[in-house]
């Protein structure tokens, strides 16, 4: 997999659902050398979910995204998801 970043000038929030805790926490281990914070949200029904307040983004999260409608019930470190 080819790394794609881009630093971004206002953090981003992005919630993410992996098919396993295995794959989620095989990608969050690739991006430790980032600023990103990750936090693993756990196993759930749909999947195992991720939310990532993004410094440099990586498009190869994409296909593991969810788009949240309006704000959602979270916010991560004050950052809204409606915001991002």
């Amino acid at each position: 997999m080819t790394k794609k970043k881009s630093r971004l000038k206002n953090p981003q929030v992005g919630k993410y659902v992996f098919p396993n805790k295995t794959m989620a926490l095989d990608y969050i281990d690739k991006g430790q050398s980032t600023s990103n914070l990750y936090a693993k949200l756990g196993l759930r029904e749909q999947g195992f979910l991720v939310d990532v307040l993004w410094y440099e983004e990586n498009k190869d999260w994409k296909e593991f995204e969810v788009k949240v409608e309006g704000q959602g019930c979270h916010q991560f470190t004050g950052y809204k998801y409606a915001d991002s």
